[in-house]
């Protein structure tokens, strides 16, 4: 039986490109009241009272939460492509992205990816049964991110490539290095959008998914608020109506808690799909299935008169991240490997990188059979 590609617990995707491919706002403007420092009133004992007022201003207005005493409506206009820094040609609302290709973008992200943004080894005929669509849709989908230029694409053979994902590398910048951010989305998520039989229930879903990132993860509110107008916005021209959008919200209540009023939506992620909540909690539970399988281990060799197999916390605390990145089956059957290579008394020293190890045996013994088999 041949192994599926293992794909990861976390999937770090970029906020630009998920605006990019699930619709991008249309410009607006709006009337707020906009809270500002009052440098005039700034007590003498601040250690930026000297410094110049533009060279402190966002400084100031990030950090100082005492001198906020003028407040004034302004009107602001909002453009999204310039927030995320996109370019006008990349800009897809016009001819949008089917359902395949918006799972086949994500998807990449869970795949092996590495810090540069390379998937290495890619099987068009598992992605084809993992979404339950054709192979030549998976090439095809390819064809239409090169053109939009997402992504690049190596060909290894007929079924097999690799991928480099455009800006990848940008997704970790801080927003004074030009970075727009990432999102920690969780392979539940993904595989909850796979359900999904409505193309624009999935587009709203992911935008959901950051506007809840940016309310509730980065500035700590309990639910995010989406309005009506802000949807309509972003979703094609026929999806006009709070009628329409409430029906494809509906979809997607597996996913979401929401509270809907006559002007908007207040939405909560549920924690079994939420990244930063199903990271700790995979951590903690891949620890203890690794502890549980060292233990019965070491009952084992206790039983036939051997020495046992010790790990350290930090041993586990590797496993564990690696079973992020490539299930814990996969690490389990590393694990006995390195097992069976520490008992052999012929092994002239000990291993002292054990996650190092176990990373080297998953990559060589495991991964690129799996493609072998495949192709």
């Amino acid at each position: 039986m041949v192994k599926e590609i293992p794909f990861k617990e976390i999937g770090k995707v970029g906020k630009k490109l998920l605006v990019m491919v699930a619709g991008v706002c249309q410009n607006y403007k709006e009337e707020m009241i906009v809270e500002e420092i009052d440098f005039d009133s700034c007590p003498t004992d601040c250690p930026l009272f000297r410094f110049d007022v533009e060279k402190k201003r966002n400084v100031c207005m990030e950090n100082c939460l005492h001198n906020r005493q003028m407040k004034t409506p302004k009107v602001v206009y909002m453009n999204e492509r310039h927030k995320y820094n996109i370019k006008k040609e990349l800009v897809v609302e016009d001819n949008r992205l089917s359902k395949y290709q918006l799972l086949q973008l994500v998807s990449y992200h869970f795949l092996g990816v590495d810090s540069r943004g390379v998937v290495p080894f890619v099987s068009a005929k598992q992605l084809a049964e993992k979404f339950d669509c054709t192979v030549k849709t998976i090439k095809n989908n390819n064809k239409r991110f090169v053109e939009l230029g997402l992504i690049s694409i190596t060909h290894y053979s007929s079924d097999l490539f690799s991928v480099d994902i455009q800006g990848y590398e940008d997704y970790h910048l801080t927003k004074m290095e030009g970075g727009t951010g990432y999102v920690q989305m969780s392979k539940n998520f993904l595989e909850a959008l796979v359900t999904l039989d409505n193309v624009n229930s999935m587009r709203l879903a992911i935008r959901a998914l950051l506007q809840y990132d940016n309310e509730v993860e980065l500035k700590q509110k309990e639910q995010c608020y989406y309005s009506y107008n802000d949807i309509k916005r972003f979703m094609p021209s026929n999806i006009n109506h709070k009628k329409i959008i409430d029906e494809l919200l509906l979809k997607t209540k597996h996913i979401f808690d929401f509270e809907a009023t006559d002007k908007g939506l207040f939405i909560s992620l549920k924690d079994e799909f939420n990244g930063k909540v199903q990271k700790q909690q995979k951590e903690e539970e891949f620890k203890s299935t690794i502890t549980g399988h060292m233990i019965d281990v070491n009952r084992g060799l206790f039983m036939a008169g051997e020495e046992s197999v010790e790990l350290l916390d930090s041993d586990t605390e590797d496993l564990s991240h690696l079973s992020m990145e490539y299930g814990v089956d996969l690490v389990i059957e590393a694990l006995d490997i390195y097992i069976d290579f520490q008992r052999n008394q012929s092994t002239p020293e000990k291993i002292n990188n054990v996650g190092g190890f176990i990373r080297t045996v998953i990559r060589n013994n495991f991964i690129k059979g799996i493609f072998q088999n495949v192709a």
